[in-house]
Protein backbone atom coordinates (compact mmCIF):
# COMPACT_ATOMS: atom_id res chain seq x y z
CA UNK A 1 0.00 0.00 0.00
CA UNK A 2 1.50 3.46 -0.63
CA UNK A 3 2.59 5.60 0.48
CA UNK A 4 4.35 3.42 2.93
CA UNK A 5 5.19 5.83 5.83
CA UNK A 6 8.44 4.81 8.21
CA UNK A 7 8.16 7.52 11.65
CA UNK A 8 11.73 8.95 12.36
CA UNK A 9 11.21 8.47 16.11
CA UNK A 10 13.41 9.20 19.00
CA UNK A 11 16.19 9.43 19.91
CA UNK A 12 16.78 12.72 18.70
CA UNK A 13 20.34 14.59 19.37
CA UNK A 14 19.66 18.15 20.34
CA UNK A 15 22.38 20.33 20.05
CA UNK A 16 21.91 23.87 22.00
CA UNK A 17 22.94 26.61 21.22
CA UNK A 18 22.05 30.18 19.65
CA UNK A 19 20.99 28.14 17.00
CA UNK A 20 19.30 24.55 18.03
CA UNK A 21 19.74 21.66 15.84
CA UNK A 22 17.90 18.41 16.05
CA UNK A 23 19.85 15.77 14.84
CA UNK A 24 19.49 12.17 13.92
CA UNK A 25 20.92 9.51 12.34
CA UNK A 26 18.92 6.87 10.18
CA UNK A 27 19.36 3.94 7.58
CA UNK A 28 18.34 3.09 4.17
CA UNK A 29 19.41 -0.43 3.31
CA UNK A 30 16.65 -0.79 0.81
CA UNK A 31 17.04 -0.04 -2.90
CA UNK A 32 13.69 1.19 -4.26
CA UNK A 33 12.27 0.14 -7.09
CA UNK A 34 12.28 2.04 -10.41
CA UNK A 35 8.64 2.99 -9.99
CA UNK A 36 9.37 4.27 -6.08
CA UNK A 37 10.46 7.45 -4.61
CA UNK A 38 11.37 8.26 -1.38
CA UNK A 39 9.72 11.59 0.37
CA UNK A 40 11.17 13.30 4.07
CA UNK A 41 8.10 15.32 5.80
CA UNK A 42 8.80 17.61 9.00
CA UNK A 43 5.22 16.60 10.17
CA UNK A 44 5.69 19.90 13.09
CA UNK A 45 7.88 22.43 14.14
CA UNK A 46 7.23 25.05 15.97
CA UNK A 47 10.06 27.91 14.36
CA UNK A 48 11.48 28.17 11.37
CA UNK A 49 14.01 25.75 9.73
CA UNK A 50 16.66 24.52 7.42
CA UNK A 51 16.39 20.81 6.88
CA UNK A 52 19.57 19.23 5.68
CA UNK A 53 20.48 16.14 4.92
CA UNK A 54 24.16 14.66 4.48
CA UNK A 55 25.22 18.15 5.15
CA UNK A 56 23.35 19.41 2.19
CA UNK A 57 20.45 22.16 2.90
CA UNK A 58 17.61 19.76 1.09
CA UNK A 59 14.67 22.34 2.32
CA UNK A 60 13.96 26.18 4.30
CA UNK A 61 10.88 25.65 6.27
CA UNK A 62 8.92 29.22 7.75
CA UNK A 63 5.64 28.58 8.09
CA UNK A 64 5.22 26.50 12.02
CA UNK A 65 1.43 25.36 11.26
CA UNK A 66 2.23 23.39 7.65
CA UNK A 67 4.22 20.38 7.39
CA UNK A 68 7.68 20.38 4.97
CA UNK A 69 7.49 17.81 2.55
CA UNK A 70 10.21 17.10 0.54
CA UNK A 71 11.74 14.78 -2.04
CA UNK A 72 15.53 13.04 -1.15
CA UNK A 73 15.76 10.22 -3.29
CA UNK A 74 18.46 11.43 -4.92
CA UNK A 75 20.35 12.09 -1.97
CA UNK A 76 19.30 9.24 0.37
CA UNK A 77 22.16 6.80 0.94
CA UNK A 78 22.65 3.79 3.13
CA UNK A 79 23.54 5.68 6.05
CA UNK A 80 22.17 9.10 6.71
CA UNK A 81 22.52 12.19 8.58
CA UNK A 82 19.13 14.41 9.39
CA UNK A 83 19.37 17.70 11.10
CA UNK A 84 17.50 20.30 11.80
CA UNK A 85 18.52 23.77 12.24
CA UNK A 86 16.24 25.82 14.02
CA UNK A 87 16.57 29.50 13.14
CA UNK A 88 16.85 32.06 16.60
CA UNK A 89 13.41 33.26 17.91
CA UNK A 90 12.92 35.57 20.45
CA UNK A 91 10.98 35.68 23.24
CA UNK A 92 10.39 32.27 25.25
CA UNK A 93 9.37 30.19 22.50
CA UNK A 94 11.70 26.82 22.89
CA UNK A 95 11.94 24.91 19.45
CA UNK A 96 9.80 21.66 19.17
CA UNK A 97 9.93 19.21 17.11
CA UNK A 98 7.26 16.30 16.41
CA UNK A 99 5.89 14.27 13.78
CA UNK A 100 8.78 13.29 11.25
CA UNK A 101 8.50 10.30 8.54
CA UNK A 102 10.25 9.15 5.73
CA UNK A 103 7.66 8.20 2.91
CA UNK A 104 7.75 5.69 0.01
CA UNK A 105 5.24 6.80 -2.48
CA UNK A 106 4.82 5.73 -6.55
CA UNK A 107 7.22 8.02 -8.99
CA UNK A 108 2.98 8.43 -9.69
CA UNK A 109 0.96 10.25 -6.86
CA UNK A 110 -1.17 12.91 -5.56
CA UNK A 111 -0.02 16.03 -4.46
CA UNK A 112 -1.42 17.77 -1.85
CA UNK A 113 -5.28 17.02 -1.65
CA UNK A 114 -7.13 20.24 -0.95
CA UNK A 115 -10.91 20.43 -0.51
CA UNK A 116 -14.08 22.26 -0.05
CA UNK A 117 -17.58 20.94 1.44
CA UNK A 118 -20.70 22.49 -0.24
CA UNK A 119 -24.37 21.90 1.04
CA UNK A 120 -27.41 21.02 -1.12
CA UNK A 121 -30.69 19.86 0.65
CA UNK A 122 -28.77 19.29 3.96
CA UNK A 123 -26.39 16.95 2.37
CA UNK A 124 -22.51 17.50 1.79
CA UNK A 125 -20.62 17.93 -1.40
CA UNK A 126 -16.84 17.50 -1.71
CA UNK A 127 -15.16 19.52 -4.20
CA UNK A 128 -11.45 17.52 -3.84
CA UNK A 129 -8.30 18.68 -6.30
CA UNK A 130 -5.08 17.71 -6.41
CA UNK A 131 -1.64 17.76 -8.12
CA UNK A 132 -0.60 14.97 -10.62
CA UNK A 133 3.00 14.24 -9.70
CA UNK A 134 4.43 11.94 -12.45
CA UNK A 135 3.05 10.02 -15.84
CA UNK A 136 2.20 7.00 -16.64
CA UNK A 137 1.44 4.77 -19.70
CA UNK A 138 -1.57 3.24 -17.97
CA UNK A 139 -4.92 5.14 -17.73
CA UNK A 140 -5.18 6.17 -14.44
CA UNK A 141 -8.67 6.91 -12.24
CA UNK A 142 -9.57 8.29 -9.31
CA UNK A 143 -11.63 6.53 -6.25
CA UNK A 144 -13.59 8.12 -2.78
CA UNK A 145 -14.43 5.76 -0.75
CA UNK A 146 -16.99 6.95 2.76
CA UNK A 147 -17.00 4.31 5.18
CA UNK A 148 -15.55 1.17 3.04
CA UNK A 149 -18.13 2.16 0.29
CA UNK A 150 -17.46 3.95 -2.95
CA UNK A 151 -19.22 7.08 -3.45
CA UNK A 152 -17.29 8.51 -6.34
CA UNK A 153 -15.20 7.20 -9.02
CA UNK A 154 -13.32 9.86 -11.87
CA UNK A 155 -11.51 8.55 -14.99
CA UNK A 156 -8.92 10.94 -15.52
CA UNK A 157 -7.44 11.89 -19.22
CA UNK A 158 -4.31 10.33 -20.55
CA UNK A 159 -2.86 13.97 -20.20
CA UNK A 160 -3.99 14.57 -17.15
CA UNK A 161 -1.89 16.81 -14.51
CA UNK A 162 -4.33 17.40 -11.84
CA UNK A 163 -7.01 15.62 -10.32
CA UNK A 164 -10.08 17.84 -9.93
CA UNK A 165 -13.51 16.29 -8.73
CA UNK A 166 -16.92 16.86 -7.38
CA UNK A 167 -18.76 14.00 -5.28
CA UNK A 168 -22.70 13.61 -5.49
CA UNK A 169 -24.70 14.56 -2.44
CA UNK A 170 -23.55 12.29 0.58
CA UNK A 171 -25.91 10.51 2.76
CA UNK A 172 -24.34 11.62 6.31
CA UNK A 173 -25.54 12.31 9.39
CA UNK A 174 -24.90 15.99 10.19
CA UNK A 175 -22.07 17.06 13.31
CA UNK A 176 -24.07 19.86 15.77
CA UNK A 177 -21.69 21.26 18.07
CA UNK A 178 -21.69 20.29 21.73
CA UNK A 179 -22.93 16.58 20.48
CA UNK A 180 -20.70 13.60 19.68
CA UNK A 181 -19.42 13.93 16.53
CA UNK A 182 -20.18 10.58 14.41
CA UNK A 183 -16.60 10.77 12.42
CA UNK A 184 -17.01 8.84 9.15
CA UNK A 185 -13.83 6.81 7.34
CA UNK A 186 -12.84 8.87 3.91
CA UNK A 187 -10.71 7.33 1.22
CA UNK A 188 -9.41 8.95 -1.69
CA UNK A 189 -7.55 6.84 -4.12
CA UNK A 190 -5.27 6.64 -7.02
CA UNK A 191 -5.94 3.64 -9.28
CA UNK A 192 -4.29 1.90 -12.74
CA UNK A 193 -5.71 -1.13 -13.60
CA UNK A 194 -3.19 -3.38 -11.83
CA UNK A 195 -3.23 -1.44 -8.75
CA UNK A 196 -3.15 1.58 -6.06
CA UNK A 197 -1.06 4.05 -6.32
CA UNK A 198 -1.74 5.97 -4.10
CA UNK A 199 -4.17 6.05 -1.24
CA UNK A 200 -5.16 9.08 1.73
CA UNK A 201 -7.04 8.32 4.22
CA UNK A 202 -9.35 10.97 6.96
CA UNK A 203 -11.44 10.49 9.81
CA UNK A 204 -13.89 13.19 9.15
CA UNK A 205 -17.53 14.80 10.05
CA UNK A 206 -19.69 16.52 8.46
CA UNK A 207 -21.19 20.09 9.84
CA UNK A 208 -23.01 22.90 7.91
CA UNK A 209 -21.86 26.41 8.12
CA UNK A 210 -23.64 28.72 10.84
CA UNK A 211 -22.98 31.14 13.73
CA UNK A 212 -20.52 29.91 16.08
CA UNK A 213 -21.41 31.24 19.63
CA UNK A 214 -18.65 30.05 21.66
CA UNK A 215 -15.15 28.10 20.31
CA UNK A 216 -11.94 27.39 21.50
CA UNK A 217 -8.66 28.61 20.42
CA UNK A 218 -6.38 25.90 19.12
CA UNK A 219 -3.62 25.74 21.09
CA UNK A 220 -0.02 27.56 20.02
CA UNK A 221 1.83 24.25 21.37
CA UNK A 222 -0.46 22.06 19.24
CA UNK A 223 0.51 21.57 15.51
CA UNK A 224 -2.32 21.22 12.92
CA UNK A 225 -0.41 17.98 11.04
CA UNK A 226 -2.05 15.03 12.42
CA UNK A 227 -3.26 16.79 16.19
CA UNK A 228 -4.62 14.12 17.85
CA UNK A 229 -6.46 17.35 20.01
CA UNK A 230 -8.37 18.49 17.05
CA UNK A 231 -9.38 14.58 16.64
CA UNK A 232 -10.67 14.94 20.04
CA UNK A 233 -12.51 18.17 19.63
CA UNK A 234 -14.40 16.88 16.89
CA UNK A 235 -15.51 13.63 18.78
CA UNK A 236 -16.61 15.66 21.62
CA UNK A 237 -18.21 18.66 19.99
CA UNK A 238 -16.01 21.12 20.85
CA UNK A 239 -15.53 24.00 18.51
CA UNK A 240 -12.19 25.42 17.59
CA UNK A 241 -10.75 28.64 15.88
CA UNK A 242 -7.87 28.32 13.92
CA UNK A 243 -5.51 31.13 13.02
CA UNK A 244 -3.75 31.13 9.76
CA UNK A 245 -2.35 33.58 7.17
CA UNK A 246 -2.55 31.20 4.23
CA UNK A 247 -5.91 28.96 4.57
CA UNK A 248 -5.32 27.53 0.92
CA UNK A 249 -2.55 25.90 2.27
CA UNK A 250 -3.80 25.14 5.40
CA UNK A 251 -6.48 23.34 4.07
CA UNK A 252 -5.11 19.91 3.41
CA UNK A 253 -4.69 19.37 6.81
CA UNK A 254 -7.99 21.30 8.30
CA UNK A 255 -10.78 21.04 5.99
CA UNK A 256 -11.79 17.72 7.02
CA UNK A 257 -11.78 17.98 10.98
CA UNK A 258 -15.87 19.36 11.28
CA UNK A 259 -14.68 21.33 14.72
CA UNK A 260 -12.54 24.12 13.27
CA UNK A 261 -13.21 27.33 12.15
CA UNK A 262 -11.09 28.86 10.44
CA UNK A 263 -9.76 32.61 10.77
CA UNK A 264 -7.93 34.34 8.89
CA UNK A 265 -4.86 36.69 10.23
CA UNK A 266 -2.60 39.14 8.81
CA UNK A 267 0.26 38.16 10.90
Amino acid sequence: MYPHRIQLREPWQCLPGQTMVFRRAFRWPTELMPFEELWLIVGSINVPCRVMLNQKVVASHHDAQLPCLVPITSQVQMQNILEIVCEPVAGPRAPQLNGVFLEVRRTVHLGPITGKVEWTEKKPILHLHAPLHGTSEKRLSVAVMLNDQEVHYLELSADAREMDLVTPPLEVAIWIPGQINQLHSLDVRLLDPACILDQRHYQTGFRQHETIATAETFPPQERLFESAWLEQADREGRVVEVFTSEVSLALPWLWHHPSVVRVYSSV
